[in-house]
Formats: structure tokens, C-alpha cells, sequence
């Protein structure tokens, strides 16, 4: 399980999206994607040479520490949106990433917001009232939700939602807790939007939690926004999604797995192999946390609004360990990041975008990248670790801009 990652100034607040912005139902009404995200781009040849070699290199010099198995993904972004070029080492490889899997639980919760929107316009305003809104939204996805996500995953929030039914807590999504739904007796569309406290002195609701998870790394805030959710649901919608691939021999799948609510150990939680081991709780790999930050910052993640909702909170997230390095970084800036780390074992997803970007756009670039990087052990201190990371990533690009055609 993961503490509260780290304690950094942070920037300054920006307020989040919480109104789910209409959209039209487009076919069945699904709590989830229909078919998953595609891809982001292709490996390149000459940015993978840079990536090996860049990693080899850190390694020669100590700077990647005692551990071998340090996993990176790069996705640089392309001008045309399409064309973007990736590369990887051990980048599907599942490691516990700590809070890092914080973002697998925001991504389902404006999925969610977006599917509970899709259905109001297409059931119209046949309700009478809130309680027989989530009545019958609860009877149109909770059966397909239990049929998505994995049964084992499906057993532990059964679990989860007897330990805390006096919370209204369950085994699916609990929506009354999420979302604010009104309008039932006006002429205009529903209004639905997160749930949000009233006043600065209330208790948190799911949106503040929300916020909180992914700007603070509250693991309190975490615990509830995760409970709230389910995991049935955050397993169902990261598959759906192509975030996570199950696989029948447990220890081949693969992709972000969160059966766990950061509560160190007090609620039940599951491991991706189905154990009950606390270091496979929350585990991912660099290839879909890269993918994930790619589309955020594509605008292509659940849909525009909803992809800058959450640019919002990445971008007022804890700040990034590379900012710890002396002396700064000048040459980019982590715009968008979230960190994690715990038994010394340290990651980061990120979205970075470069000052000059002259070189990049001779190549058809942006002069931004999205990148993971993680299961990095601790062996130095003042950020010194991350000088090896900063390493990768500069020769990494440099290679690509001074090679590729």
C-alpha cells in the first residue's frame, strides 16, 4: 500500500471540471467504453536506439541505482496528431508504481460521469425524482459492470460494500454518493454533476475526494473516492478502456491494476495475481501510464472537456521529482505528473513539453512528450536519483532529433 507520496510546494490551484457536459448517446447505453482507446502512435526505430542506449549509459555511471529493472516509456507527440513516436524498455513489464495508480482511479470516474450524462438524455426526464433516476440507472449497469470486471475482483467489493453498507457503499458504483442529479420538474435537461461539499467547513464529498487524490495524493481522499467508485467498476472500465488485459494465468496480465483503496492494509484488497500480497496491489506498467497521459493531453481521453478536466488536476498535481534536481531543469517542464512512491521504490507518469522546440518541429513534433518511468529504487538523497531519469530523457530526445531524417 502507498502513503501519501510527497510534500512539495505545489502550484497554483486550479479549479477542476466538475459539471459532466451533455453529450448524445451514441448506440447502447454502456457504463463504460464500448471499444477500447486505440493506440497512441508506433515505436520508431531511432527513438528506441536513443532509449537503449540512454539507459545503458545511466546504468554505467550508477545513475539508475542498485535495481536493474528500471521501466521507461516515452511517446513523442506528433504535429498531426497521429503520427507520434514511441519507445520502451521493459516498458510492459507490471511493477508496483505506489500512488502513481492514483490515475486509475480519475479516469474511471469521468467515464462514469460521461455514461450516467449519455443515459439522462436518452431516458429523457421519465423520473420523478433523483432516488428513481438511480434506481433505474443502477438496474441498467450494474448487471453489465459485475459481467465486465473480473469475478475475483467482483468477490472483493462484495466484500468491500458488506464491510461498509451503513456507508451506502457497493459492490458497483454508488451513485447517490457521486453524483448531484436535479432539474426532474423544469423543461431543461437534467443538470448532473459530481457531488460537491457546500460549504469549506462540510465534510468532503466524492468531487473534493476526487480532487484531493490526484492534487494531494490524499490517501484518505483516495480511500473514498475508491470505495465510492468500486472496484468492480475500475476494473471494468480499465479493461474496457484496453488499460488493463486480463489474461486466464493471472501472471501474465497485464496493464494498471488497482484492487486496493491505499487504507494500508484495513480494507479488503486484492493483488493483479490473486493473493493478497500489499506490493502487487497497485501495479502497472509504464507502457499504459504513458498511453493514459498521452490522451489526456490529446484531448482524446473520455472526451475533450472531460480530458481537460483532468489536465486540470494532473497539471496541480505534487510536484515532479525531476523538480528536485540542482541545478533546475531549464530546457522543459513537467506540465502534467503524478508521482508515486513507497518502500523505496519510486515512479512518475508525466507530460513534458520542451522551451525550444525548433528541432522538434523540423521533425514533424510538438516538442512535448508523454512518459512513465518507474520502479526506481531509492540510493541517494537531494533528488540525486533522478539525475539518471533526467539522463534518459535528454539523450534519449537528442538521439532522435539528430538522427531521425
Amino acid at each position: 500500500m502507498c502513503r501519501t507520496s510527497d510534500n512539495a510546494a505545489k502550484p497554483a490551484a486550479v479549479t477542476p471540471v466538475r459539471t459532466i457536459p451533455k453529450s448524445p448517446p451514441k448506440g447502447p447505453l454502456l457504463p463504460f467504453r464500448a471499444t477500447p482507446y486505440g493506440q497512441v502512435g508506433a515505436p520508431d526505430a531511432i527513438l528506441q536506439s536513443g532509449l537503449d542506449q540512454a539507459v545503458t549509459h545511466a546504468k554505467s555511471l550508477n545513475e539508475l541505482g542498485p535495481n536493474p529493472q528500471v521501466a521507461f516509456s516515452i511517446i513523442l507527440i506528433a504535429q498531426d496528431g497521429t503520427s507520434h513516436k514511441t519507445a520502451e524498455v521493459l516498458g510492459n513489464e507490471m511493477f508496483f508504481s505506489a500512488s502513481l495508480l492514483k490515475v486509475a482511479a480519475m479516469y474511471p470516474a469521468y467515464e462514469l460521469g460521461l455514461a450516467v450524462r449519455q443515459f439522462a438524455d436518452a431516458k429523457g426526464k421519465i423520473f420523478a425524482d433523483a432516488l428513481a433516476f438511480f434506481k433505474a440507472l443502477s438496474d441498467e449497469f450494474d448487471p453489465q459492470i459485475k459481467a465486465a470486471a473480473l469475478p475475483q475482483v467482483v468477490a472483493k467489493a462484495e466484500e468491500m460494500a458488506t464491510k461498509f453498507s451503513a456507508q451506502d457503499i457497493r459492490s458497483t458504483p454508488a451513485y447517490k454518493k457521486i453524483f448531484q442529479v436535479t432539474g426532474f420538474s423544469g423543461t431543461n435537461p437534467l443538470d448532473i454533476e459530481f457531488k460537491t461539499k457546500s460549504g469549506t467547513t462540510d465534510p468532503n464529498e466524492f468531487a473534493d475526494n476526487l480532487e484531493a487524490m490526484i492534487e494531494q495524493s490524499s490517501d484518505p481522499a483516495s480511500r473514498e473516492t475508491i470505495k465510492t467508485l468500486s472496484y468492480s467498476y475500475i476494473n471494468a472500465a480499465l479493461t474496457k478502456a484496453g488499460f488493463f488485459a486480463p489474461d486466464p494465468d493471472p501472471k501474465r496480465s497485464k496493464g494498471m491494476w488497482l484492487c486496493g483503496d491505499y487504507s494500508f492494509g484495513a480494507d479488503p484488497f486484492l493483488d493483479f495475481q490473486f493473493g493478497q500480497d500489499t506490493m502487487k496491489v497497485q501495479v502497472t506498467t509504464a507502457r499504459q501510464i504513458s498511453r493514459l497521459f498521452a490522451l489526456v493531453h490529446l484531448k482524446k481521453l473520455v472526451s475533450d472537456r472531460h480530458s481537460q478536466a483532468m489536465q486540470d488536476l494532473l497539471s496541480n498535481s505534487n510536484l515532479s521529482f525531476l523538480s528536485t534536481i540542482t541545478p533546475p531543469i531549464t530546457d522543459f517542464d513537467v506540465v502534467l505528473r503524478k508521482v508515486g512512491v513507497d518502500s523505496g521504490r519510486i515512479s512518475e507518469g508525466e507530460l513534458l513539453k520542451w522551451s525550444n522546440t525548433t528541432q522538434f518541429e523540423q521533425h514533424g513534433l510538438t516538442g512535448e512528450a508523454a512518459m512513465c518511468w518507474h520502479n526506481l529504487r531509492s540510493f541517494v538523497s537531494g533528488g540525486q536519483e533522478f539525475k539518471g531519469i533526467l539522463r534518459v530523457i535528454r539523450e534519449t530526445v537528442a538521439h532522435y532529433l539528430n538522427n531521425a531524417p
